[in-house]
């Protein structure tokens, strides 16, 4: 386990992909004050900073490994404060665009953050949700403030394990009964957003956002719900392939494929369940792209056979209807220009 304090863990966006698909993100808990501008600047970037930064620095060392010397530290000026409070806040916007996190950022959040206030604590593992809150959180705190906090993270340890069943006494008498209405009310008490109304509203929608995005455990059943009812089409081109296979000419289903013509019924009837294999796995590589699916969801036995299965019986068809189409004429041939982007996710998933 490995906790930190007011200064989280850095990594880039690989590192903390790899953090969640290996399921280590437990590990890991960025206690984070709702006002410390620090875990922040690592959104922003620090060179027009640094004349701030050269005061702060010393400061922040002074007071906490020589509290009584840390008033002997250059002061910064309100000024300077104010603009340093600006200007990481304006970064933390853009960090988030239109729900992502910017391609611009060299930090991407891994573990659980678990932001402290003196009214309690929030517990939030989804990057995106951890950028907005930051930012959310930063812009109901003031630029001293921001620096000051800092500090007190032993103050806040403390009052949380003093007060937390207290405090969970009172919270529990003002919520209300539907279970999801007192889960964010819980969330937004605990964050010490309940009485800064610019915060609150914009607060419940990232939580709720955070909440109702797409669960990888039940994409997955659903997956495999879809996958019990495409193995019929499946079915129907393994019964093709074997009745190519015992034809006198010995073609071979590729070749039989290829040459049948375009209106040949059963052809059609072939092409058709392609096409729809296709779908189905294009949408399961699309998923697995976008992280909603399980982690482990490419160790699955079931679904490794399955894609292997597809593959190696599907492919050949994609290939006999690419060159039999004339495609190859138009795009060039088929491993550099024409292969369907499925095929392409199946090796990158298994074959890696």
């Amino acid at each position: 386990m490995c906790i930190t304090f007011g200064s989280p863990l850095l990594g880039n966006k690989s590192f903390s992909q790899a953090i969640s698909k290996e399921k280590w993100g437990g590990n890991f808990i960025h206690v984070v004050s709702n006002h410390d501008i620090i875990p922040r600047l690592l959104f922003a970037p620090i060179t027009p900073l640094t004349s701030q930064l050269n005061f702060l620095l010393p400061f922040w060392h002074l007071s906490i490994t020589s509290p009584e010397f840390g008033n002997l530290a250059v002061q910064v000026s309100d000024k300077e404060k104010a603009k340093l409070f600006t200007a990481v806040l304006d970064y933390l916007e853009a960090a988030t665009h239109n729900g992502k996190p910017s391609g611009s950022i060299l930090f991407h959040p891994f573990g659980n953050y678990f932001f402290v206030s003196e009214e309690g604590a929030l517990c939030v593992d989804s990057p995106v949700t951890i950028i907005k809150m930051m930012h959310l959180l930063l812009s109901t705190s003031t630029p001293s403030r921001s620096i000051e906090d800092h500090l007190k993270y032993g103050e806040y340890v403390n009052r949380l394990s003093l007060e937390m069943l207290n405090q969970k006494n009172s919270l529990l008498r003002n919520i209300p009964n539907s279970s999801d209405e007192a889960w964010l009310e819980l969330a937004i008490q605990s964050s010490g957003l309940a009485d800064k109304e610019s915060a609150v509203i914009p607060a419940k929608e990232c939580l709720m956002l955070a909440r109702m995005g797409p669960s990888p455990a039940l994409n997955a059943t659903s997956l495999a719900l879809k996958l019990s009812m495409v193995i019929p089409y499946r079915a129907q081109i393994e019964w093709y392939k074997s009745w190519c296979d015992e034809q006198d000419d010995e073609k071979g289903y590729y070749d039989s494929f290829k040459t049948s013509a375009v209106a040949c019924k059963r052809a059609m009837k072939i092409n058709t369940n392609r096409q729809t294999l296709a779908i189905f796995w294009n949408n399961v590589i699309d998923k697995f792209e976008k992280k909603e699916l399980p982690h482990d969801f490419d160790q699955r036995a079931k679904w490794v056979n399955a894609s292997q299965f597809y593959k190696l019986l599907f492919e050949p068809l994609d290939i006999a209807e690419y060159y039999r189409s004339g495609m190859h004429r138009i795009n060039g041939h088929y491993i550099k220009h024409g292969r369907e982007r499925r095929s392409k996710g199946l090796v990158e998933l298994y074959e890696k």
